[in-house]
């Protein structure tokens, strides 16, 4: 077996572990009030922040959902297009949670967290793995040489 093809398998299958972890996570955070309920009244968490974890949840939930699927299809039918949303939406993942993580907001599901966290960072490290030179996925030079010039300007 082609080591990106392999690569990609196993980006997928961790990828699917992450939208089903953070769809019980996220879940558990909209309908479970003593999620962040407790902290509120514990006066470790602002209100803010309370409706603002909330609102997270909810949007994670959705996310979640179209990584499960885009997962389940990329199995399917192999396509690099469709790896390269899962590895957008992993890293959308890697950054929710890793927020709650670097945040300490320390719920009954802070090890969940942990786990998103840590198991996304490797989704994102086969999945970019397997895109490693892949022609169809490359933009053409031009582009390529208009944004390395702009990235170089802001260095500047």
């Amino acid at each position: 077996m082609d080591m990106k093809v392999l690569c990609g398998k196993v980006s997928v299958i961790l990828a699917c572990m992450v939208s089903i972890m953070a769809i019980i996570g996220t879940g558990m955070g909209i309908w479970n009030s003593n999620t962040y309920g407790d902290l509120l009244a514990s006066s470790i968490i602002s209100e803010n922040l309370y409706y603002g974890s909330i609102a997270q949840d909810m949007s994670m939930f959705l996310v979640s959902i179209i990584l499960f699927c885009l997962s389940l299809a990329y199995l399917i039918k192999k396509n690099s297009k469709v790896l390269i949303a899962i590895v957008g939406l992993v890293w959308c993942e890697f950054y929710a949670f890793g927020l709650y993580v670097v945040q300490g907001q320390y719920t009954d599901l802070y090890l969940l967290y942990l786990l998103i966290f840590g198991v996304s960072i490797y989704g994102m490290i086969f999945g970019l793995m397997s895109l490693a030179k892949e022609e169809d996925v490359l933009l053409p030079k031009k582009v390529l040489r208009w944004v390395g010039g702009f990235l170089t300007t802001i260095l500047v």
